[in-house]
C-alpha cells in the first residue's frame, strides 16, 4: 500500500489511506469487552485510528474507509488494518485475551471462500485462532448467502464470528439463525438509555433470549453509565463494552486496568440489585404458594356443580390471584375463567368452558409423581398481564379429580 502514495490524485490526498500508512499516521487502539460475572477482560476490540499529518486531528473512521473505497483501496486497506492490529496485539498482550477484528462487509465477496490468508497471518504472529473474533456489520449485508458462506468458512478454520450492531437495518432472527454467530453485539442505539426505556429494555431482553437459543454470547455495546450496566446485567447480558468501562486506547494493559477498576466499581450495585430481586422473588413464591394452597382448599370444599358459580367468591378471598380456572383430568376446561379485572385490551380473551388446555405445560407437566407445577413468567392471553400459572391436582367434595389453575401477577422484570 505504501507504494501507491505517489499515484493518488484525490481531493483528500493528505488523508488518503496510502498516504497515512506511508507517513505512519495509522494506529491501532483497543477497547476492552468485559465480563461482569467473572470480573475479567473477555476480549479487546481492535480499532484503527488515523490522524491528519499536520493537525494530528482524528479522522473519523467512516471518512477514512469511505476514501479508501473511492480510491478502490478498501480491500487492501481493510486487510492492512487487520494485519497491523494483530501484530500490535501480539506484541502487547500478556493476558489470554481474545481480539475482535472489524471486517468491512463491502469486501466480503473477495474473502468469502478463502480464510487461508488470515489463518496464515494469525499463525505467523502466534495468536490462537480461537482467540480471534471476526466482527461483521450484519445489517449492511444485502447478500445474506455470501455472509453465511463467509461465516462458515472462517468458523471451519477455528475463528469466532461476531455480529455487530444487531437490532438495526436488516437484522432478523432468521438471518442470525443462518449465520450462527458465536457473539451478538446489541446496537448502541438500543443499549444507550435502556434503563429508562421499557421498549429498549424489552428489545434487548429479546436478543438475550434469542442468543441463548442459538448458543451465542451477548455484548451490550456503547454502554455509558451505571444504571444501564445494572439494567443490562439484570436481563442476562453476558459481556459489556463502552465508555462506562474504558475508552479505546493504544495500551492494552492500561485500558484493561481501567476497565477492571470500573468492573469493581459497578459490581456492588449489580450484586445489590440481584439480591433485591432474588429476595423479592422468594417473598413472591412464598406468598403465592400460600394463596394457591388456600384456593385449593376452597375448591375441595365444593361439589363439581358448585365450581363455576363460586370461582369469583374464591378469587375475591385471594388478592394475589389474578385468575382461576379448573380443568378435568383430560385437560378440558370445566369452568369459565374467573378474572379479577377485565382484559386490558380487546385482543386478550379468557378461555371459556370446554377449551382444550391439554397441550399447555401447566397440564402436561402434572403427574401423580409431580402433582404441582409453576410456569415460567409469561404474558397472559386472558388478561394481558405478566403472570405465572400454578397448577395442582385437587378433588372436589364429591370426589371428582380436577386440575386447579391459578394465574398470579408478577413483576414484568421477572419475564
Amino acid at each position: 500500500m505504501r507504494e501507491a502514495v505517489s499515484e493518488i490524485d484525490h481531493p483528500h490526498r493528505a488523508i488518503a489511506p496510502a498516504v497515512l500508512v506511508g507517513e505512519d499516521q495509522l494506529e491501532t487502539h483497543f477497547q476492552p469487552i468485559v465480563s461482569l460475572r467473572n470480573g475479567t477482560i473477555f476480549a479487546v476490540e481492535a480499532l484503527s485510528r488515523a490522524f491528519e499529518p499536520h493537525t494530528q486531528r482524528l479522522i473519523p473512521p467512516a471518512t477514512l474507509f469511505g476514501i479508501a473505497e473511492e480510491l478502490e483501496l478498501l480491500f487492501d486497506f481493510d486487510r492492512f488494518c487487520r494485519r497491523k492490529a494483530l501484530e500490535r496485539f501480539a506484541s502487547l498482550s500478556a493476558e489470554p485475551h481474545a481480539i475482535t477484528l472489524n471486517w468491512d462487509v463491502r469486501t466480503l465477496a473477495r474473502h468469502a471462500a478463502d480464510p487461508e490468508p488470515l489463518a496464515r497471518l494469525v499463525d505467523e504472529v502466534g495468536i490462537p485462532r480461537s482467540s480471534v473474533i471476526i466482527e461483521v456489520l450484519e445489517s449492511r449485508v444485502d447478500d445474506l448467502a455470501s455472509l453465511v458462506r463467509f461465516s462458515r468458512a472462517y468458523k471451519n478454520e477455528g475463528f469466532l464470528i461476531a455480529i455487530d450492531d444487531y437490532g438495526t437495518g436488516h437484522s432478523t432472527p432468521e438471518r442470525l439463525a443462518r449465520i450462527e454467530p458465536d457473539i451478538i453485539k446489541i446496537d448502541r442505539a438500543l443499549v444507550h438509555g435502556l434503563s429508562h426505556s421499557r421498549a429498549q429494555l424489552e428489545s434487548c431482553r429479546s436478543v438475550v433470549m434469542l442468543a441463548r437459543r442459538l448458543g451465542a454470547l451477548v455484548v451490550a455495546e456503547g454502554i455509558e453509565d451505571e444504571e444501564d450496566v445494572v439494567a443490562a446485567a439484570m436481563i442476562g447480558v453476558d459481556l459489556f463494552q463502552g465508555f462506562a468501562f474504558a475508552r479505546p486506547g493504544a495500551s492494552i494493559a492500561e485500558v484493561s486496568r481501567f476497565a477492571c477498576d470500573n468492573v469493581r466499581r459497578y459490581l456492588p450495585a449489580v450484586r445489590e440489585e440481584s439480591r433485591r430481586r432474588a429476595e423479592s422473588r422468594r417473598r413472591s413464591r412464598k406468598r403465592h404458594e400460600a394463596s394457591v394452597t388456600s384456593v385449593i382448599q376452597g375448591i375441595e370444599a365444593l361439589d363439581k356443580h358448585e365450581l363455576d358459580e363460586n370461582l369469583e367468591f374464591v378469587l375475591d378471598l385471594h388478592p394475589d390471584v389474578e385468575a382461576i380456572y379448573v380443568l378435568d383430568e383430560h385437560g378440558i376446561q370445566l369452568t369459565r375463567t374467573a378474572l379479577r379485572e377485565p382484559p386490558r385490551r380487546a385482543l386478550f380473551r379468557a378461555a371459556p368452558p370446554g377449551a382444550d388446555q391439554s397441550l399447555k405445560a401447566y397440564f402436561l407437566e402434572l403427574s401423580p409423581e409431580s402433582p404441582r407445577y409453576v410456569s415460567p413468567p409469561y404474558l397472559s392471553t386472558a388478561s394481558g398481564n405478566a403472570c405465572v400459572t400454578h397448577s395442582r391436582y385437587a378433588r372436589t367434595r364429591d370426589g371428582l379429580l380436577v386440575v386447579v389453575c391459578c394465574d398470579l401477577s408478577v413483576d414484568v422484570d421477572s419475564m
